[in-house]
């Protein structure tokens, strides 16, 4: 992780959602909190972050029922899952931006670089804000949730990515390419291993007002 003397080789950015590109964390702890309150569940805010940030539904609706009491059957593992997702996408897309000059860097870079959002939410929960914030039509790729088999920590999704990077640069005429071609940002653990898992560079982001610095130290930006 970090930089690297190599940036001017980097042909593809994969750029992880909740937690990175948008600051979405704290309203999924809210909104988990509020379909988990009829079990009797709850987790404070620094218990979440660590321990189910980059998680998916299913295994915060599985953590989150265990805590308060429950054997999480299926039945109440969907309706939990269900709850939190219908207060999810009622907040979602007023609430959520993405950073104005990590937008622009998009727009003005993708004509040379790969971009891509490979995250384990689902299209639904991403695409409706990428759209809003002008960059949808700017990607190159983009791999959510619902694309692959097993979400992060598994390296699945960012092998896809890197295959549809391949495919995108193939399409324009350019060569495949490769794991070393590529850098991730990643803000969860889950993310990090995932795109270790893959052999990807990943860069830890601390909140999505970093994005654009840690852009400019790897040579991606002025």
């Amino acid at each position: 992780m970090g930089t690297s003397s190599t940036s001017h080789h980097i042909r593809a950015v994969f750029f992880d959602f909740d937690g990175t590109l948008v600051d979405s964390e704290r309203l999924h702890y809210e909104c988990w909190m509020d379909a988990v309150e009829p079990f009797g569940g709850h987790i404070t805010w620094p218990e979440y972050y660590q321990l189910l940030t980059g998680r998916s539904d299913r295994d915060a609706g599985l953590l989150l029922l265990t805590r308060a009491g429950h054997e999480p059957t299926e039945d109440h593992l969907t309706s939990a899952c269900q709850a939190k997702t219908r207060a999810y996408l009622a907040r979602f897309l007023d609430e959520l931006r993405i950073e104005k000059s990590v937008t622009s860097w998009i727009r003005n870079t993708s004509d040379y670089l790969h971009i891509g959002v490979v995250t384990s939410s689902g299209e639904h929960e991403v695409a409706p804000v990428l759209v809003k914030c002008g960059i949808y039509n700017s990607l190159s790729l983009a791999v959510y949730g619902n694309d692959v088999k097993s979400l992060k920590p598994d390296p699945e999704p960012y092998l896809l990515a890197m295959q549809r990077a391949t495919k995108a640069a193939q399409t324009h005429g350019e060569r495949a390419i490769t794991k070393e071609q590529c850098l991730a940002f990643e803000d969860s653990e889950a993310g990090i291993s995932s795109a270790v898992a893959a052999g990807l560079r990943v860069v830890k982001v601390g909140s999505p007002k970093e994005v654009r610095e840690i852009l400019k130290k790897e040579g991606l930006a002025n």
